[in-house]
């Protein structure tokens, strides 16, 4: 009887020793699964944590090279951090509630007001304020940038204008060679007058056929040896009209087709040619384009590249060839736009998109 009571004691014991070993196992189990969570947390952290740094620092250096011949006026670089778009949000809110809402034509809702007050914003920081402008031209005739920037037009706040564009970094995209050369006098000027650090001019097309690295381009022929009759037409039709609708662009001068040049040039999204100076698409705070009449065609490439909220919060477009000759791509381009998160305000001959939060809402046409 005495032995089976101590037998019995003996495995109570046995069972409490195992069930204690089991549970002290069990919780350094625990500990350690709660280390390797909390290490994963920490490395995916440090992982967003350093793309961030490289989202908004930039080797300027590096990218400043690609243009020597406009950079090297100055013996200073714009700051390597670029301004970034959670900076931009509440800047452009305080911004449209003061100006926009309600939205009255003509007045201060203005594309050249919000790019003033972002430029000193990125001055009073010390930060990059980087645009890009598709469809460049010359880089003044016509030019919304250099209107609010270079002369300081269009501004309906107390700002002065800007005597030192260090902080502005413009890319510049434009196919037209004569145009192009023109572009980069323009801003070797400015950088000797407006002490502007750095600008990348691009003398491509964009284009979203991805098959292609070289697209056909027809423009105006400028050349000294054109024809008289090339030579009298009026400015704007010799210098500010290219496309790649080269079909389109001998209907429209069907009175002059020997004047049309068609030639390849190299052509890639925005986001390649912009990768191929060092630059990401994610970076830009503004964009303005103007290609005459296929900014719906360019745009809705431009959307499917980046994540919605990594798109510009701001974007000004030309609408006025769409209007008259591209309504139905007009109206899906809105469409596209509004989906995406933009209010559309109409500037006359252009209409500026303005994004205020980096998720998709419902808002009405203006």
């Amino acid at each position: 009887m005495a032995m089976a009571q101590f037998m019995r004691a003996c495995l109570i014991v046995f069972i409490l020793l195992f069930v204690t070993i089991i549970l002290v196992q069990y919780s350094s189990l625990l500990s350690q699964l709660k280390k390797v969570l909390n290490e994963s947390d920490i490395k995916k952290e440090t992982k967003a944590i350093l793309r961030t740094d490289h989202y908004l620092n930039v080797d300027v250096k590096k990218v400043c090279s690609v243009s020597p011949d406009i950079y090297s006026i100055n013996d200073h670089f714009p700051p390597s951090e670029f301004m970034g778009l959670e900076e931009i949000l509440p800047v452009l809110k305080a911004w449209h509630d003061s100006n926009c809402v309600p939205y009255i034509k003509g007045q201060n809702c203005l594309f050249a007001s919000i790019g003033q007050h972002l430029l000193h914003h990125a001055i009073q920081q010390n930060k990059t304020f980087f645009t890009v402008q598709v469809g460049a031209m010359d880089g003044k005739s016509n030019d919304p940038m250099y209107s609010m920037f270079v002369r300081g037009e269009n501004t309906f706040t107390d700002f002065k204008p800007f005597d030192n564009l260090r902080n502005w970094l413009p890319v510049l995209i434009e196919p037209v060679p004569v145009n192009y050369n023109a572009l980069i006098d323009t801003y070797r000027t400015i950088a000797e007058t407006k002490h502007l650090g750095c600008a990348i001019p691009i003398n491509a097309l964009v284009s979203y056929n991805s098959s292609k690295a070289t697209c056909p381009f027809c423009y105006m022929n400028t050349h000294e040896d054109a024809p008289e009759d090339c030579k009298a037409l009026p400015d704007w039709m010799r210098l500010q009209l290219g496309t790649l609708d080269c079909d389109y662009l001998r209907i429209f001068f069907s009175g002059h087709v020997h004047c049309v040049l068609e030639d390849p040039l190299p052509c890639s999204s925005i986001t390649q040619l912009l990768s191929d100076k060092f630059l990401s698409s994610e970076n830009i705070a503004m964009l303005q384009i103007d290609v005459e009449g296929y900014e719906h065609m360019l745009l809705e490439g431009f959307m499917k590249e980046l994540p919605d909220d990594k798109l510009p919060y701001i974007i000004h477009f030309e609408h006025k060839v769409m209007k008259q000759y591209l309504k139905k791509q007009l109206e899906g381009l809105k469409d596209a736009m509004e989906d995406k998160g933009y209010i559309l305000y109409d500037q006359g001959e252009d209409y500026l998109a303005i994004k205020l939060n980096s998720t998709n809402f419902s808002v009405n046409k203006l």
